[in-house]
């Protein structure tokens, strides 16, 4: 290879590396084999969904109680294998089970949830549509009034209980 051609080469190889990482971190993640995203859960049975959405009531009313929110990660530590890894449309119909649980009058405890963590806003929003409620899809901010109002509402009731 002439002089010139080298000094090309290098130049191209200098702008693909990236000058964060040392040289031997780059040689071995180009060897790695790419990651998988994390395989989808099977769905769950009726009982264990059932088993599942009792811990995660019995958690959310702890942590209403401490007047606070919670993540579904930070619910996940808690719970243990109490709280399976599930799929999405699980967890909505787990969420779904915990505010159908309560009594009439009672504030809907995936709030608490909904709060805290963004990705479950929508769960919460068909939570409160079936429970005979009315939140317009395309509205996010409205929905976050909402879940405010409620979380509020959430810890109003269960500070005492």
């Amino acid at each position: 290879m002439a002089k010139g051609e080298r000094r090309v080469a290098r130049s191209l190889v200098r702008a693909n590396e990236l000058p964060s990482q040392p040289a031997s971190t780059r040689l071995r993640s180009a060897k790695e084999p790419a990651r998988s995203p994390r395989p989808v859960p099977d769905p769950l049975s009726t009982d264990k969904l059932k088993a599942a959405a009792s811990a995660v009531r019995g958690a959310l009313k702890r942590t209403a109680r401490q007047q606070r929110t919670v993540t579904w990660d930070q619910l996940r530590g808690q719970l243990g294998s109490a709280l399976p890894r599930i799929c999405e449309a699980d967890r909505r119909q787990l969420l779904l089970l915990v505010d159908s649980a309560g009594g009439p009058g009672e504030p809907l405890l995936s709030s608490v949830l909904a709060a805290a963590d963004a990705h479950l806003a929508e769960a919460y929003r068909l939570s409160v549509i079936h429970h005979g409620g009315h939140l317009p899809v395309d509205d996010r901010e409205m929905l976050r009034e909402v879940i405010d109002a409620d979380v509020q509402a959430t810890h109003r009731y269960w500070y005492h209980r």
